[in-house]
């Protein structure tokens, strides 16, 4: 029995140290690399789309090691940089752009340290420029005396109030309780009443998201400065739309905050298109120089205008808006120009939870705009058809746009003189909204959210 026992374990030792060290009949595959996918992918001709992929808060190590976990060396990175749209971005979150197929997005996204991969959404715009023969008539202004605002009235703790006798219409409507009487006048004359305060703005910084801003046109009277471009140091206005919504916050004439600071972010393209990344590192570039704005003497605060929108959301861009809010930034947007549910355009749905201010178009009848949207994410609306602003290529011409475009700087240049007569909300978002909201007047006609129309909240009963 001992013996066949010694004989038996010796068989079994045989038998195992056979299948230790013998090759297996099949061996699994090893997992490709997202280099790998990518480059059979695009070898296949496969359709790509550009992402916006952000790394998870724990990650920590050198890009040069994220990229290698995905197969790259640093001669793929370098080559991956060459690409246009690949881009890393300086921005509230680590993070970077690539164009990649469905296959190349779903490995990238499975990686334990990406918190989430999603697309780098295309935005445009919301004024379209009108040429209209009505406005050849229209007489600009030709040298910087041409507009001088009378003092009309000094009251004990009450700002100087002044007038401009040959305003546009948007800004005779802001600043009265009534709906404009044209008495003959148009949309294509100056020849409307505006009262405003004399600070008007001094000391605020408003930074304009747009196409750029033609900022050596007269009317800005070198207020207006370049901050940001999305463009290779290309900072020209080339469609047009931010000149022109530059112009309604703050130029001389046509603006209705007349000193305060503009600063441009070009983050539209020619054709007044720009993707979410744009929106992200621009604003990031606002949160920057305001916190390092704030140590300066005379500063007062900030606002953005954002008129843009589009289709589907982006958690990086709302948390960009989120960190705008949280470092006392004011935001005012555009709604777009649908006639839809503003709730289903982003950003603009983000006003249902946050201190956004969404803004709807309303013509000289207090009518809401055909083409504006509306709903529960609209806050209110201001006048936005046909209005009369700064040029892009010409530094002493006027432009003409509708939109909601046009109505959200109206509201963005009211915030910025608030900000001087009620310090309380100067740093507020939350508690200027409200106040907005509370002191508009009128009622917008076919408009349902937001039916009240924008008013700079002069304590004078001016008929415009």
């Amino acid at each position: 029995m001992k013996s066949f026992s010694l004989v038996s374990i010796s068989l079994l030792l045989a038998a195992a140290t056979e299948f230790v060290y013998s090759a297996p009949t099949a061996r699994g595959r090893a997992p490709e690399s997202i280099k790998q996918i990518r480059r059979r992918g695009l070898e296949k001709g496969e359709r790509t789309e550009r992402y916006i992929v952000v790394l998870k808060e724990a990650e920590n190590r050198t890009w040069g090691e994220v990229f290698n976990d995905m197969g790259y060396d640093p001669t793929d990175v370098e080559d991956l940089k060459a690409t246009p749209d690949f881009r890393m971005l300086k921005a509230f979150s680590r993070s970077f752009t690539l164009a990649m197929h469905n296959k190349e997005k779903e490995g990238v996204a499975a990686l334990s340290n990406i918190a989430y991969v999603q697309k780098d959404h295309i935005r445009f715009g919301a004024g379209v420029r009108i040429e209209d023969s009505r406005f050849n008539s229209v007489i600009k202004p030709k040298s910087k005396n041409a507009y001088r605002f009378p003092t009309i009235a000094r009251r004990d703790g009450q700002p100087n109030i002044q007038t401009q006798n040959n305003a546009g219409w948007s800004l005779g409507r802001i600043s009265s309780k009534h709906t404009i009487n044209k008495n003959g006048r148009d949309v294509n004359t100056l020849n409307f009443r505006y009262t405003f305060d004399a600070p008007c703005g001094s000391g605020v910084d408003v930074y304009v998201l747009d196409s750029g801003v033609n900022v050596n046109h007269v009317e800005f009277q070198g207020r207006a400065k370049n901050l940001f471009t999305a463009f290779n140091g290309d900072f020209r206005d080339e469609f047009g739309h931010g000149s022109n919504v530059a112009g309604i916050v703050g130029s001389r004439a046509y603006g209705v905050s007349k000193k305060v600071n503009i600063l441009s972010l070009r983050v539209l393209d020619a054709n007044n298109s720009g993707s979410d990344s744009n929106f992200i590192e621009a604003l990031q570039a606002v949160v920057t120089n305001h916190n390092k704005r704030k140590t300066e003497k005379g500063f007062v605060g900030s606002v953005v205008n954002f008129s843009i929108g589009g289709r589907g959301d982006n958690d990086l861009l709302e948390k960009a808006f989120q960190q705008v809010f949280a470092a006392g930034i004011h935001v005012t947007n555009s709604a777009m120009n649908a006639n839809e549910d503003a709730c289903t355009w982003h950003p603009q749905r983000y006003s249902q939870n946050s201190p956004m201010i969404t803004v709807g178009n309303a013509d000289i009848d207090d009518k809401k705009a055909a083409d504006s949207n509306f709903g529960a994410c609209v806050t209110l609306h201001g006048p936005g058809e046909f209005i009369i602003s700064a040029n892009n290529t010409d530094n002493e011409g006027i432009s003409i746009f509708s939109g909601t475009s046009q109505a959200s700087p109206g509201v963005a240049g009211v915030i910025a003189d608030l900000m001087l007569r009620f310090p309380k909300l100067r740093s507020n978002p939350q508690a200027m909204k409200e106040f907005l909201v509370k002191t508009a007047g009128g009622n917008v006609a076919g408009a349902t959210g937001g039916n009240k129309i924008l008013n700079n909240v002069i304590n004078f009963d001016n008929d415009p």
